[in-house]
């Protein structure tokens, strides 16, 4: 402050300017040491009550957020005796960071002359706006369905100024600020096996004599717990590709027919386990979102579309979703777009459009509609493999590809009379 007003005053740019005092300096940290005591990653790693007040780091997915409102940035007070010196003075209160509104515009704000209660002047009261949004850990999200028993507990954040535009739900964002609210302490650990390379290079020289030896290996043995191998391998195949596809701006979304739908909510379940982030439709949460009001305020809650970005949402059997939610469903896949509707109260309905940035994963035991299967970027009709269906053709294609390719020193050709030879010897 001391710096800002000699430059001030040296080069004349403030007029009148002649206490460092009449400065406000808003500092904003663009990032901070990233030492475990200032990453915040889980409830526990805030800092006890009694510590000094400090700046910290919270990284992670939006769960719900408000809708802005407004709050008194600053407020100018003048002391109302005639007779005291200080009546032409004005005394600005300011807001600050970790602070609450009624600091700013408290009545017992006192002359420092003659002591006198001091009374405000509304007119040069400056408001701009705020809201409050619920984060989780971004960790929360990653195989969350693995591990249903877990529960995290959300941070609510105070999100001021021009800040509010950028935000949204469902969204990954790391905030900088000043706790004021700590929570007792929980125990949680995470091991990740880091040590990847001997099996890299395993991979690659098991699957180097052939360019889709690789694919098809990972497909047949994918999800071995859930059905056996082999089976549904044309579904497989779309399930890896989705899950490639999940972290990129244009996700791959997948819509399974299939006369016995038994197995499939298992093996998608299996498949969602592996995204960075997976969210599953049930009878207690919603697609796209809700709203309820709480203390004045409207709060969004983002659902399951929203909260599963860069990452898989299950909706399961689409003939269970209702006429309306299922033709929303696909103006969502075809617009690329979720649209969150809000009673605002007095503001009347308010809109928000969130990108949809998610996997979407779901299943028909029905012929669908021809809208519904264009709108979704992989339709895979499957059988089980004891009806003689296309994925037991495809099963014994890759059992035999893989023999050819294991006995041939070149990787052999991949020619639709190669897959004639290999359709007609299934039928013998």
């Amino acid at each position: 402050q001391n710096i800002c007003f000699t430059a001030a005053t040296t080069l004349d740019w403030i007029p009148g300017l002649s206490s460092p005092s009449q400065l406000l300096l808003e500092l904003r940290l663009s990032s901070l040491p990233t030492s475990p005591g200032y990453s915040i990653t889980r409830q526990s790693d805030f800092p006890p009550l009694s510590s000094e007040p400090r700046f910290l780091s919270v990284t992670g997915v939006v769960l719900s957020a408000t809708l802005p409102s407004e709050y008194t940035q600053s407020a100018c007070f003048h002391c109302p005796v005639e007779g005291c010196s200080g009546r032409g003075s004005h005394y600005v209160r300011l807001h600050v960071a970790g602070s609450s509104e009624a600091a700013t515009v408290r009545p017992s704000v006192h002359c420092h002359i003659c002591s006198s209660p001091l009374t405000e002047d509304l007119s040069l009261r400056t408001i701009a706006h705020k809201m409050v949004v619920n984060v989780v850990p971004s960790h929360s999200l990653r195989n969350s369905l693995s591990t249903p028993s877990h529960r995290h507990q959300a941070t609510p954040i105070i999100i001021r100024g021009e800040l509010c535009e950028g935000v949204r739900v469902g969204g990954e964002y790391s905030v900088i600020g000043v706790p004021v609210h700590t929570l007792n302490e929980s125990s949680s650990r995470a091991f990740v096996y880091t040590r990847l390379e001997s099996l890299s290079l395993s991979l690659n020289a098991a699957c180097s004599y052939s360019p889709w030896a690789f694919s098809a290996t990972l497909a047949y043995s994918f999800a071995a717990e859930v059905v056996p191998p082999g089976a549904y391998h044309r579904l497989k195949l779309a399930l890896l590709l989705s899950l490639a596809s999940s972290s990129t701006p244009s996700p791959l979304h997948l819509l399974t027919v299939a006369t016995d739908t038994t197995p499939l909510p298992a093996l998608l379940l299996y498949g969602s386990s592996l995204a960075s982030r997976s969210t599953q439709l049930s009878s207690t949460s919603d697609l796209w979102g809700s709203n309820r009001s709480e203390g004045g305020e409207v709060v969004m809650e983002g659902g399951a579309l929203v909260l599963a970005s860069g990452g898989v949402c299950v909706v399961g059997d689409t003939s269970r979703l209702k006429k309306d939610k299922l033709h929303r469903l696909q103006h969502s896949l075809e617009g690329r777009q979720v649209r969150l509707g809000v009673e605002g109260g007095a503001r009347g309905v308010v809109t928000k459009t969130c990108p949809l940035s998610c996997s979407v994963w779901a299943f028909s035991p029905t012929q669908p509609s021809k809208a519904l299967v264009d709108s979704v970027g992989v339709a895979v009709f499957c059988d089980p493999p004891t009806s003689g269906g296309a994925d037991f053709l495809s099963e014994l294609t890759t059992q035999h590809l893989l023999e050819r390719a294991r006995g041939s020193a070149t990787p052999p050709p991949l020619s639709h009379s190669h897959l004639q030879l290999v359709e007609f010897s299934t039928d013998s």
